[in-house]
């Protein structure tokens, strides 16, 4: 498959191609969500005459277990930083709304990852961990928090 993607305001478009069968799937979705790359990959395997998966359900949501100005700030790269802030009561990774989980975790819906802070000796925030779907973890450090 050749793949196309974009994304933008909360909205999702991609373009699927399959050269040796001349098929195309177009995928346009008014919410990004890791549902939408679920079912592009229900459709592909579909049309391949492979088997599908289940859907991955989102986990449910835990209560806060800790206060959002021991997290927010910047990680990784500080000339392109991720941001993690609260707005309004919500937690967002960059544009993308978060909710706590069990274990100490964070859910991101728009792709399904999850997320930890990690703590120094002293108990600061110092990285955030995050756990994509596969189960490849990053770390981006602290590079800035707010004042």
């Amino acid at each position: 498959w050749r793949t196309w993607y974009g994304r933008t305001d909360g909205h999702e478009a991609s373009v699927d191609y399959q050269p040796k069968q001349d098929v195309t799937i177009v995928f346009l979705s008014n919410m990004r969500s890791a549902a939408n790359w679920q079912l592009r990959e229900q459709l592909r395997s579909g049309f391949m005459g492979r088997s599908t998966a289940a859907f991955i359900r989102p986990p449910g949501v835990a209560a806060p277990f800790e206060a959002p100005d021991a997290f927010v700030g910047a990680y990784g790269d500080p000339s392109d930083p991720l941001v993690i802030s609260v707005v309004d009561g919500h937690y967002f990774r960059d544009e993308s709304e978060f909710y706590p989980i069990d274990g100490g975790r964070y859910y991101v819906p728009a792709s399904a990852f999850v997320m930890r802070f990690r703590r120094n000796a002293n108990g600061i925030v110092d990285a955030l961990l995050t756990t994509r779907p596969g189960g490849n973890e990053t770390a981006m450090l602290l590079v800035a928090a707010p004042r």
